[in-house]
């Protein structure tokens, strides 16, 4: 933080002033002297998710995985049950990746595992679990394994050695839920500037600014509308949808088409459960619902990334198509001290001037 200070005050004519009327008036030295202030700083555009390390699921707590797969990396800060077999990352292995260590990460569990089936991660990835218990671990081959009992429950599709199961690297759950929520909050009052148009079954999103904003209902999300957009790298598309703190159960036939996946993201900010029941098509677009529990119970697949605080897989596929777009939320508060700051005294005056 010293050096966002050390700019701030050499180029702020008021923290100039404040600084230089402190060492006057008090004659001390100002690494001694502390006080607490806010500034606000640009942010600039940055990828919303990023956060979630490119894994396509990426939960805080819990998971429950019972039939599917995910064709790029998983995450879970808390337990894993497992009660069918599931792969991960078959497709896309993502970037994340501990220090020192050969391979990427396909499945990471913060917690413990549990199950009566296997959960594989493909791709010559490794699997990460940070509470074995009573579980075993060998390799068998190539492959590292646990075991519950006679069940294996993960498998890596690596050599991975067992002294690196529960070696975690630098991902922090907590840090990035409260990242991932303040985005979600940030984005979730951004004015509507572009609207549906044209025929009001099958309407179209003009994506016409750099991100676009649209609010839509959870009534609109289960009327069975087709909607189309032009969203690309240039044109971000950004949906936010008001569940007013209930439970949202996704039933219709809800088409998200013709737009570019990769750019487009659906930001459920105030809903802790949602049920996906959707048997109308694949939901072409990241999922952001930092604050719920997200039901996968249909065989649609989700074309994009999933960001949840517990996570249910029934039926499915959640593939890898991981949000590439970037926005910001114009400002963000910053505390600190004086004694964090780094002053140059050029003109040996003894003033910050």
């Amino acid at each position: 933080m010293s050096l966002i200070f050390k700019i701030v005050m050499q180029k702020t004519p008021i923290m100039k002033l404040i600084t230089s009327s402190l060492y006057k008036k008090t004659n001390l030295k100002l690494s001694c002297f502390f006080f607490t202030f806010f500034i606000c700083l640009n942010v600039h555009a940055q990828n919303p998710l990023a956060p979630a390390n490119n894994f396509m699921i990426f939960v805080e707590q819990n998971s429950t995985l019972t039939f599917g797969d995910v064709t790029g990396p998983f995450a879970t800060g808390g337990n894993l049950t497992i009660n069918g077999a599931f792969a991960a990352a078959g497709n896309y292995q993502g970037s994340y990746q501990v220090f020192g260590e050969s391979q990427k990460v396909g499945i990471y569990v913060g917690g413990s595992v549990s199950g009566n089936n296997l959960y594989q991660a493909l791709g010559n990835t490794y699997v990460k679990v940070g509470n074995l218990g009573s579980n075993t671990c060998n390799v068998n081959g190539n492959f590292l394994k646990v075991n519950q009992g006679t069940i294996d429950v993960l498998q890596s599709s690596s050599s991975q050695p067992c002294s690196q199961l529960n070696t975690m690297g630098s991902l922090n759950f907590s840090d990035a839920f409260t990242a991932l929520r303040n985005t979600s909050s940030c984005i979730s009052t951004k004015v509507d500037n572009v609207a549906l148009t044209g025929d009001v079954n099958n309407p179209f999103i003009n994506c016409i600014n750099a991100v676009n904003y649209i609010s839509l209902t959870t009534a609109q999300l289960n009327s069975g509308i087709n909607i189309s957009s032009n969203a690309d790298a240039s044109h971000i598309l950004i949906i936010n949808v008001d569940c007013q703190n209930t439970t949202f159960t996704w039933n219709s036939g809800f088409k998200l088409q013709n737009t570019n996946v990769d750019f487009t993201l659906i930001n459920f900010y105030n809903t802790t459960v949602i049920n996906y029941n959707n048997i109308g098509s694949d939901i072409m677009s990241s999922i952001l619902a930092p604050n719920a529990t997200f039901n996968k119970n249909a065989p649609q697949a989700v074309e994009g990334q999933v960001i949840a605080k517990n996570y249910n897989h029934a039926s499915g596929e959640v593939h890898s198509r991981p949000f590439l777009g970037a926005l910001s939320c114009n400002t963000i508060p910053i505390t600190g001290s004086i004694s964090d700051l780094v002053f140059n005294d050029l003109n040996a005056n003894g003033i910050q001037d």
